[in-house]
């Protein structure tokens, strides 16, 4: 058996009759493993949906991931905005690790739109506000023009059907505000126009 490194080598064989043969080959290491990652940051600054994939290259391929909230595969999504760490290994056993950070979305999540139409078509019939159930403790109050409360919300969100005491209110103008009941988050206001 030839127990040999990474280089150049000539292997002769003779035999009885002292004819004579060789043949040089090279004994070769593959490269080492290396990571590269591709980091996708959160969507915005509270939503957990960050995602980070590694491309393996090097090694002698067939690879194995493990990172460190336990997934193993190449991509893993739904993340906070923190370092994960990531072990790759691959058919022979040769293993790398490497962290990535996942980043904040920089925007805030509470964008509502300014218009719905509770008409009862099925589209458009509630003010829906998209990442509003992200604050369970959020608190939301809608005025009407003349600033006399219409509706109130509190913890979990519901999305608002434009009524006031089971009664449907007319197309018009009116005010919210939503405390997001969160350190370091601003109420959000403005306006919301019911079209019927």
């Amino acid at each position: 058996m030839l127990n040999a490194s990474e280089g150049t080598y000539q292997l002769v064989v003779v035999d009885q009759k002292n004819c004579s043969d060789s043949i040089t080959f090279v004994i070769s290491e593959p490269d080492s493993i290396s990571l590269t990652f591709d980091v996708n940051p959160l969507s915005c600054i509270d939503k957990i949906d960050g995602s980070a994939s590694v491309l393996a290259e090097g090694g002698s391929g067939d690879y194995t991931y493990l990172w460190s909230n336990g997934i193993d595969q190449d991509l893993n999504t739904d993340l906070n905005s923190a370092w994960y760490s990531v072990i790759v290994t691959d058919i022979l056993g040769c293993t790398v690790q490497d962290s990535v950070f996942v980043p904040k979305g920089l925007g805030t999540c509470i964008i509502p739109v300014n218009t719905f139409s509770p008409n009862g078509d099925n589209y458009n019939d509630t003010w829906v506000i998209d990442n509003l159930d992200l604050y369970t403790d959020m608190s939301l109050k809608i005025y009407n023009k003349w600033g006399n409360l219409i509706y109130e919300q509190n913890g979990d969100y519901i999305p608002w059907d434009g009524t006031y005491e089971g009664n449907q209110l007319p197309s018009e103008v009116y005010y919210y505000k939503i405390d997001l009941n969160t350190p370091d988050r601003e109420s959000v206001t403005g306006n919301i126009i019911i079209v019927r």
